[in-house]
């Protein structure tokens, strides 16, 4: 995976994301928003033969770089608590 930023501005963060598909963005973007300080988070996919796939934030107080970090280690503790479950089901 490889990240670049596009936009960065007080409360908004464009990131594009290479090398990751619209399964790990949206839910990406569906834990962004149980955050109460993110505004508004989408994932657009900018041109379908070019794989370059965009995360749009936009925070309501705090920096956007900050929910993103903190939404990341969501999904990580969500993907570590199934794997947990998955070695345990019979």
């Amino acid at each position: 995976m490889e990240i670049n930023k596009i936009k960065e501005e007080n409360n908004f963060l464009q990131i594009e994301v290479i090398g990751e598909t619209s399964t790990f963005l949206n839910l990406l973007k569906e834990v962004l928003y149980e955050d109460k300080n993110v505004k508004s988070a989408a994932f657009a996919d900018i041109h379908p033969l070019v794989k370059k796939p965009q995360i749009l934030l936009r925070t309501e107080k705090g920096k956007p770089e900050t929910a993103l970090k903190e939404a990341a280690e969501r999904v990580k503790k969500m993907a570590e608590d199934f794997e947990d479950k998955f070695k345990k089901a019979k």
